[in-house]
């Protein structure tokens, strides 16, 4: 029998305990769970990889398990997460958010490791958006990218942020949003980048985020900047937030992504922005809270 370490609260015991039923590789011995590093470090994206859409969506009664991928229903809406590691991560603290206050709003992560606009050989948004959105326009949309795409794009002879690079970039945005509103949804969020430890990145996704907002702007596409609550004072990083005086960790150690408490604590930003939304107050069938 695999003990589970003492140090890990309920809700990643409970990740942990439907993998091992499931019989996934990641924690399959004790070996691993004994280099497991502190819950704080542990990147929520991590964490999203323990919860596989394919297993059972029946879970045992005793365990309170946020790992589960939601099952679309009709008589639910449904908020989607498009992009990247961080988007997977963020879909966690949602769908944790969500479910600490009863809302029955359906989380559905269709995240992407590693992937962004630059490398379409690896993975082409635009093209697996035009045939894997949702059947309900209704649905509400939330897009994050930026953390991989400080590279020059192939096929482009074009250093990194020069005008060329830059044009091919927005424009890569704007099909995003073009295919999306043609297919009429009105509830779409985008994410602006929280500030990367690394120097270089974090100019990069400086960059990036004034296309963002350009491109939000020119379309009437609500836009949510998290590198002012996740920054200092001049939006750099830091591993910190403070509440009550208190600094509280929310950055993994990797500089790039958060851990679990910042995950939550984005998704609890995330929720109070739809919640502000038609989306939220008009359109969910009776079911959600005005």
């Amino acid at each position: 029998m695999i003990l589970l370490p003492q140090r890990f609260s309920a809700t990643i015991k409970s990740l942990f305990v439907t993998a091992m039923l499931a019989g996934c590789a990641p924690v399959a011995n004790e070996a691993m769970l004994r280099q497991l590093p502190p819950e704080e470090e542990i990147p929520a994206w991590q964490l999203a990889y323990l919860s596989n859409p394919r297993l059972p969506m029946k879970k045992p009664s005793e365990f309170e398990d946020f790992s589960y991928q939601d099952v679309p229903m009709k008589q639910n809406r449904q908020v989607v997460f498009l992009g990247d590691s961080l988007a997977q991560g963020y879909a966690l603290g949602f769908k944790i958010a969500v479910r600490k206050q009863e809302i029955p709003l359906i989380t559905i992560d269709e995240g992407k490791q590693s992937s962004g606009l630059v490398r379409h050989d690896f993975f082409d948004w635009p093209s697996y958006l035009g045939n894997n959105l949702p059947k309900n326009q209704d649905d509400c949309l939330v897009f994050h990218f930026g953390a991989n795409d400080d590279k020059p794009i192939p096929g482009l002879s074009a250093r990194l942020r020069s005008p060329d690079w830059s044009r091919t970039y927005e424009k890569r945005v704007r099909d995003i949003i073009q295919i999306v509103q043609e297919k009429g949804f009105y509830c779409v969020l985008w994410l602006g980048p929280a500030p990367d430890k690394d120097a270089d990145r974090d100019q990069h996704l400086r960059f990036v985020e004034k296309i963002y907002q350009r491109v939000m702007r020119d379309n009437g596409v609500d836009y949510l900047p998290l590198r002012g609550r996740y920054g200092d004072q001049e939006g750099n990083f830091q591993y910190d937030i403070i509440e009550n005086n208190i600094p509280i960790r929310i950055r993994s150690k990797d500089g790039s992504h958060f851990n679990i408490r910042g995950y939550k604590d984005v998704g609890d930003v995330i929720l109070k922005r739809l919640k502000q939304k038609s989306f939220y107050v008009q359109r969910a069938g009776g079911l959600m809270r005005g």
